[in-house]
Order: C-alpha cells, then sequence, then structure tokens
C-alpha cells in the first residue's frame, strides 16, 4: 500500500491505519491555512469542515481498498506541531480483508523542520539563491511540487553546510515534506548538480 496525496486541488492527507477499524488521518497545518480554515475552526464551525471529512473517507476508501458507506464517527485526536490529526473509526461490517502490510506510516513522508530540505516559493527565488551558493557548492537536486520548487542537500557530501544552510534559508523555508515523499510524488527537473545546472542555464 502506497501513501499518496490527494490531488485536483484538495488536501494533502497521510494515511496510517491504527487497527482493523480505525484510520489516522494527519492534515499539515499549511494545507488547512491555505484552503482558508484557521488552525481552530475545527472547535466551533463543523460546516467549513464537511467537504473536508468526505475527502477523508473517499481518500480511505481509495487507498486501502474498502467501502466505507455507514456511519463514520470523526474525532480530532490531537493538535501536533504538525498538524491536525483525526481518527476514523467506521463498522467492523465494513472492513474488507487486509494484510500487515497495508499499514502505513505517515511520518515517513512528513517532518518538521527537514533541514535537508528546503522549499522557494518561486523559480526566481531559487534563481537568486544558487546564485549566492554557486562558489561554494554546486550539487543537490530540485523538485516540483503543488507550484513550489524544492531544493535537497544532502549535509554529508558538504562540508560548509552550515554556511550553505545560512545562505539559503534568506530565499527559502525548511520543507515540512521529505524527500522521500518528493521522489515518488513530485517533478524531478535536476537531479544531480542542481545548482551548476541552474547557474549554466540562467545565470550565464
Amino acid at each position: 500500500m502506497q501513501l499518496g496525496d490527494y490531488v485536483q486541488g484538495a488536501f494533502i492527507m497521510y494515511l496510517e491505519r491504527v487497527s482493523a477499524n480505525k484510520i489516522k488521518v494527519l492534515i499539515p497545518f499549511d494545507e488547512i491555512e491555505e484552503h482558508g480554515l484557521q488552525n481552530d475552526e475545527s472547535n466551533y464551525d463543523l460546516f467549513k469542515w464537511e467537504p473536508i471529512f468526505h475527502e477523508m473517507i473517499a481518500k480511505v476508501n481509495e487507498e486501502f481498498n474498502l467501502l466505507i458507506e455507514d456511519t463514520v464517527v470523526i474525532d480530532i485526536y490531537s493538535l501536533h506541531q504538525q498538524g491536525i490529526v483525526f481518527i476514523l473509526t467506521f463498522s467492523e461490517d465494513e472492513i474488507e480483508q487486509y494484510q500487515q502490510d497495508e499499514f502505513i506510516n505517515f511520518g515517513m513522508f512528513y517532518q518538521q523542520n527537514n533541514k535537508q530540505l528546503f522549499q522557494f516559493i518561486d523559480i526566481e527565488d531559487l534563481i537568486q539563491c544558487s546564485a549566492h551558493i554557486y562558489p561554494f557548492y554546486k550539487n543537490g537536486s530540485v523538485y516540483y511540487f503543488k507550484n513550489h520548487y524544492y531544493l535537497f542537500i544532502n549535509p554529508q557530501q558538504v562540508s560548509n553546510y552550515e554556511r550553505i544552510k545560512m545562505i539559503i534559508t534568506e530565499y527559502a523555508d525548511y520543507s515540512s515534506l521529505t524527500h522521500e515523499y518528493l521522489q515518488e510524488y513530485g517533478t524531478n527537473i535536476f537531479n544531480d548538480s542542481a545548482i551548476q545546472k541552474i547557474y549554466d542555464y540562467f545565470l550565464t
């Protein structure tokens, strides 16, 4: 079972099956804010969240090969540093047979302050950043995902990583996604030597 984002303008959701009839769903805070909701609206305006709940059920059906049609209990499990966690509980009568390897863990795909992966708002910020770090670093990988550009740097391959990181963070933010997630679902623009290629294409 592979983890995927819910496409076509809807929320990115991370799913984890925690028992036979319970699914854990994480929606990152940046996704919530991007769709015009506030982090605390879950406490008092359920009408705004109703379409999201329908998306949750549709995504669970898709990812776990279920057909949930009966009553589903949706609880807000926690408001932690990554986002809002919901627990979906459904009737065991609706459970189709599944194997242990169908359990997935969204921790592999979402983490707080990933200091190897940087998110740029647009291509111009990435180009300007590349111009400044080019004298010190010429490698890295670049991805495109959901209207943003991402630069991945392996600190073990850089002798002066702290200096490079300080320059990059003037143009980008740390990403909450992981490199593995972008490899699976993002568009790889430059697999290696990204800074060198950006410099050659845009700055010479």
